[in-house]
């Protein structure tokens, strides 16, 4: 899409790939690390929409549990932007640039580096 110079649809891509490296983080913390049923996990992501409700609700309390805010912290700006983007192409039909998907794509390799890395590792951004 990125190449097909469609910004706002790249955006949207990436924004729904940052939201499923939340959940992979999520899952990992409640269902491996704390043994919570699946069933359970998934109920619990579904109610908790978009980006940064995910990021308030699930990751920074466990990053405080797992004493490692300081780094997730890092990528909260990140997030709230793209999501602003996200959010304003999906419910206000706006139209994003070239630059804005050149830097939500760099935000969302770097939140997906922070959340789950063993993914990041199979990334590459289109330019």
């Amino acid at each position: 899409m990125f190449k097909r110079d469609d910004y706002s649809a790249s955006i949207l891509r990436v924004a729904t790939s940052a939201e499923i490296s939340e959940n992979i983080f999520v899952r990992n913390f409640l269902s491996t690390d704390h043994k919570l049923p699946a069933k359970y996990v998934i109920s619990l992501l579904f109610s908790s929409n978009g980006l940064d409700e995910k990021f308030k609700r699930f990751i920074c309390p466990a990053a405080e549990y797992q004493e490692n805010w300081k780094e997730i912290k890092t990528i909260q700006k990140q997030i709230e932007l793209l999501n602003g983007h996200r959010n304003a192409i999906a419910h206000s039909g706006y139209f994003k640039s070239k630059e804005d998907a050149k830097s939500d794509f760099n935000n969302n390799l770097n939140i997906i580096q922070t959340l789950s890395p063993n993914e990041a590792n199979k990334l590459k951004l289109p330019f």
